[in-house]
């Protein structure tokens, strides 16, 4: 057992000092962590109130997992009041798992997570992190979704992020995203539509799209499961991937409103505010709730 110091909760209180300094301290020790440690995995247990969870401390993701409790942990509330035991969650992009195994404790043994994750490296940090918690309500789609299936070439960026971590979790069906691709690999890709059909899913409360430019396309492949089901969306608008993929943030946000959804910006604390689409910025994750 590497040992860590200093320990993860002593950080943990200090990110949680808000309107301080001490948050920027804790902040330094993780950087600092990362370059230290940059291949090291330590398994927390106690991740989204008890799940065990896999964190490599080198990596972008793994490092705020374990030194803050979550990576996406704004989103991560809003899941808390849109599932229960029962619930259906559809994770596109699931990556190691975040959301996958957040959801997967909120759902219970009588609720299901699909989870989608076309990068065989990510399908092997998501498979392992499944295994650790013994879920067996977790099915892995190893696939993309977009708007009509098929094979499209998988398109993998890496380097350093300013905070000394890697960012393995990037991988697109676009080549001109986030960053110039350094590995590729061809991939199966599906729609919600034909997944749903060959599933015989009877059922999808919620679905989360961090696909990487991929959201408009999924979102157009997966219409009649989208206006059968009427499940909330969490989906994060991004104008580079967007452009990537050749269309605009506004172009997603007009196809949602077509469906007679309600979109609402996801904040920092996990509360939702209106979405004003005149004042879009470059980036930000969204709730659209169906209309009644």
């Amino acid at each position: 057992m590497v040992e860590i110091f200093p320990p993860r909760n002593w950080v943990r209180a200090l990110y949680a000092c808000k309107g301080t300094g001490l948050p920027r301290v804790a902040e330094f020790i993780r950087r600092m962590q990362a370059k230290r440690h940059s291949n090291t995995e330590v398994v927390i247990d106690d991740f989204g109130g008890g799940a065990k969870f896999a964190c490599r401390l080198g990596e972008h993701m793994g490092s705020q997992i374990y030194w803050r409790g979550a990576y996406s942990g704004s989103q991560l509330k809003v899941l808390t009041t849109l599932l229960q035991p029962g619930s259906v969650f559809v994770d596109l992009g699931a990556n190691q798992g975040e959301f996958t195994i957040f959801a997967a404790r909120l759902v219970g043994e009588s609720g299901r997570v699909f989870a989608f994750e076309p990068s065989p490296e990510m399908q092997q940090r998501l498979s392992r992190n499944v295994a650790l918690n013994g879920f067996t309500h977790i099915c892995i789609e190893p696939v993309a979704v977009a708007d009509k299936p098929g094979h499209l070439t998988l398109f993998s960026p890496t380097g350093v992020f300013e905070d000394g971590t890697t960012h393995d979790g990037l991988p697109s069906l676009y080549a001109q995203g986030r960053a110039v691709a350094d590995s590729t690999c061809e991939v199966a890709v599906t729609t919600l539509d034909e997944w749903q059909r060959q599933r015989g899913v009877a059922r999808v409360d919620l679905i989360k799209m961090d696909i990487e430019g991929a959201e408009l396309p999924a979102l157009r492949g997966g219409l009649e499961l989208i206006q059968r089901f009427r499940p909330a969306l969490i989906i994060e608008l991004n104008a580079a991937t967007s452009c990537a993929a050749g269309y605009t943030m506004h172009d997603l946000v007009i196809w949602l409103h077509s469906q007679n959804y309600e979109l609402q910006r996801i904040e920092d604390d996990g509360s939702v505010a209106s979405l004003r689409f005149d004042r879009l910025a470059p980036f930000q994750n969204i709730l659209a709730s169906p209309r009644p």
